[in-house]
């Protein structure tokens, strides 16, 4: 089976499981973070503070596309959206932080579904189809990675909340990546790359789910949240440090 319909096919499965699973709400303790402490005036300070990395990250992935760009790589204006959409979600999460709740938190999952849709297709123009990378396709995953945002928050207000096309739109570069790894060869972003940045991103998410617990074990310290955001950034860090690299003239 070739790696085009391997991808659609697990999409496709992920989709009907979804569509089967019903809708998928928040828990209601979602905005309960384990940190409340204030810093300088800064409330919930180190959720706050420690998305100010996203901002280096995604400035780094700028970088990094401009050096694709000089080679005209297919993926280098993929990878530059997915700089511009980690630089705002560093805004974005910052402002959520600052006073959680739903409106926030909606300004917090736009640029992450569109970070993520970047990335997926940076790794589809390079290991896929280098049409992945034109303009069209990327507006209509960006579009697709927005709506999704919405959707969760309007259903919120409609009292059936739903995550399920959020979710699909913030682990779809994941979902591909399982498909592709075993038959990726080469590339200025190849296998060891994308497993780096998928191995950070998974201890982000491990640290959030603990992030009470981090907290108690770290003597109030640190929280698994303030590390979630330091793990993905450092994710993504990872990915702008290898492309850039990767891209520059010896």
């Amino acid at each position: 089976m070739s790696a085009r319909r391997a991808l659609l096919a697990v999409f496709a499965i992920v989709a009907i499981a979804l569509g089967f699973a019903g809708p998928i709400p928040q828990p209601v303790d979602y905005h309960a973070f384990a940190d409340t402490r204030t810093l300088l005036g800064v409330p919930y300070a180190m959720d706050v503070l420690s998305n100010l990395p996203f901002l280096g990250a995604g400035l780094w992935l700028l970088f990094a596309a401009r050096a694709w760009q000089r080679s005209a790589h297919p993926g280098a204006a993929a990878l530059a959206l997915a700089g511009v959409a980690c630089m705002l979600t560093g805004l974005g999460s910052g402002y959520y932080h600052w006073a959680p709740a739903n409106w926030g938190l909606l300004w917090d999952r736009l640029p992450i579904g569109v970070t993520a849709v970047a990335l997926l297709a940076v790794l589809l123009a390079e290991h896929v189809d280098a049409r992945w990378g034109r303009p069209l396709p990327l507006a209509l995953l960006t579009l697709a990675a927005l709506a999704s945002s919405v959707y969760w928050y309007l259903s919120a207000g409609w009292g059936a909340e739903d995550l399920r096309p959020y979710l699909l739109a913030q682990f779809s570069p994941m979902l591909a990546l399982l498909v592709l790894a075993p038959g990726m060869r080469g590339g200025l972003l190849p296998r060891a790359a994308w497993l780096l940045a998928a191995g950070g991103y998974a201890l982000a998410k491990v640290s959030e789910v603990l992030d009470d617990r981090i907290f108690h074990w770290s003597a109030e310290l640190i929280a698994g949240h303030t590390l979630k955001h330091l793990f993905a950034a450092l994710a993504l860090c990872a990915l702008a440090a290898w492309a850039h690299r990767a891209a520059r003239p010896d």
